[in-house]
C-alpha cells in the first residue's frame, strides 16, 4: 500500500477564509443596500410630482447597460 493511504486527509484553511470572505460579502450587499434605499427615499419627488414612464424607461435602459458589461 503507497504513503498517500496512510495519513488522514488534512482540513483545509481555506474554508475559514471562505467563510471570512462570506461575512463580509454579506455586510457589504447590506451596507450598500441601505445606502441605495436611502438615496432613492430623498431623491426621488414625491408620488403626485413623479413621472412613471420616464422612471421605468430610465430604470430599464440602465439594467440593459449594465447587462451588457
Amino acid at each position: 500500500m503507497g504513503a498517500r493511504g496512510c495519513h488522514p486527509p488534512r482540513r483545509s484553511r481555506r474554508l475559514g477564509h471562505a467563510r471570512s470572505t462570506l461575512v463580509v460579502t454579506g455586510l457589504f450587499a447590506f451596507v450598500s443596500g441601505g445606502i441605495v434605499l436611502n438615496v432613492i427615499k430623498e431623491e426621488l419627488p414625491e408620488a403626485e410630482r413623479g413621472r412613471f414612464r420616464s422612471f421605468f424607461a430610465g430604470a430599464v435602459a440602465y439594467t440593459f447597460v449594465v447587462t451588457l458589461i
